[in-house]
């Protein structure tokens, strides 16, 4: 990646979950109503109006001034823009653009402006404009007054995914004393271990270039994704895709996370989401999809009608933010053959139990 240049520095309730929700995402008639995450937003942008008129302190920012790198303070539980933890502002173009943990572009980005002291930003929900109030020229503020993003001159990315990412172990569903288990080695050689038998191959790591998930006709989550693949010499066991931001991958059924991070909650429920397809408990006959690029799709038996979203994991809360501006929390239940997501505001519950 180039160096970027660093001058000028020193709950909205359950949407109903089956004829609106698929309405206001564009597959039916009705109109899509204003969200609270769109009032919230409004309420803090007006908020940060009424500052700035009474301290007179930022009314003379432009983007010049927030020019650089973004990132989310460290501890913080996300909510509103919840899958993007990096992004860089371009002044002389316009433009933002986020990346993931490894520094890779993530496939978010448009463009950005000042108005109404806030960093305007499009393509972050969607089609939707998202407005983040400016505290100053290093901090932006959620719509509680939290620092939401802070200047740096160095994003700390976890480095390189193919050096840094890849060897150790990777245990399979997370647990240290499976005899499940890959290994991958630094001089490339490397391990599958499968109920105590090894079986040894050669690897590469290669950075794939793709788009998002294309599901009847439907795009699905952030375009321009480009996912590490693990593939093997010897052809001796699949390829591996990695996700959860390179920390794990799925393989027969199962999921395998990176030594270093088997005891992190949130990575263990991204694998779980994205292992099986989630069926709704009752008898409406819808299901939901979750997808390594971070999008999310809900839809009906005949999968004639598609709401699509994107979603995260954060603080053990799931947050789908669907592609017409509503947002909805989730918690997961995991067991040992199968799991149950729980919304926490009204509407059903989903299992991804093989039926």
């Amino acid at each position: 990646m180039e160096e970027m240049n660093n001058q000028n520095r020193n709950n909205r309730a359950w949407i109903l979950l089956c004829a609106s929700l698929l309405a206001a995402s564009g597959c039916g008639s009705s109109t899509a109503e204003t969200t609270a995450s769109t009032a919230i937003a409004t309420a803090a942008a007006e908020t940060t109006q009424a500052t700035t008129a009474e301290t007179g302190t930022y009314t003379d920012l432009d983007l010049l001034d927030l020019d650089g790198w973004w990132v989310r303070p460290e501890g913080y539980v996300s909510i509103g823009i919840s899958l993007l933890d990096y992004f860089y502002v371009d002044s002389d173009t316009g433009t933002w653009t986020g990346y993931d943990d490894y520094g890779q572009e993530n496939g978010m980005g448009g463009d950005v402006w000042i108005e109404d002291g806030c960093l305007v930003l499009t393509g972050a929900l969607g089609d939707e404009e998202t407005a983040i109030p400016i505290l100053d020229e290093y901090t932006l503020v959620d719509d509680n007054g939290a620092p939401y993003f802070e200047w740096t001159d160095d994003p700390g990315f976890t480095g390189d995914v193919t050096e840094s990412g890849i060897t150790g172990q990777w245990f399979a569903n997370g647990d240290t004393s499976s005899d499940t288990y890959y290994v991958f080695h630094e001089d490339f050689s490397s391990e599958k271990c499968v109920m105590g038998s090894i079986t040894n191959d050669t690897y590469h790591v290669t950075d794939m270039t793709g788009s998002a998930p294309s599901f009847n006709g439907v795009s699905i989550g952030p375009e321009n994704y480009n996912p590490m693949q693990i593939t093997f010499d010897n052809d001796v066991f699949s390829s591996l895709t990695l996700i959860a931001n390179g920390k794990a991958f799925l393989s027969d059924d199962q999921y395998f996370i990176h030594e270093g991070s088997e005891n992190d909650p949130d990575v263990r429920s991204e694998c779980v989401l994205m292992l099986r397809t989630w069926k709704m408990t009752d008898e409406s006959g819808y299901y939901m999809d979750f997808y390594p690029n971070y999008g999310v799709a809900l839809y009906d038996s005949s999968a004639s009608e598609i709401a699509p979203g994107t979603w995260s994991v954060s603080g053990g809360v799931i947050r789908i933010q669907w592609e017409n501006g509503t947002e909805d929390e989730l918690s997961l239940e995991i067991g040992d053959e199968n799991s149950t997501l729980h919304y926490d505001t009204e509407g059903g519950d989903f299992t991804n139990n093989e039926w």
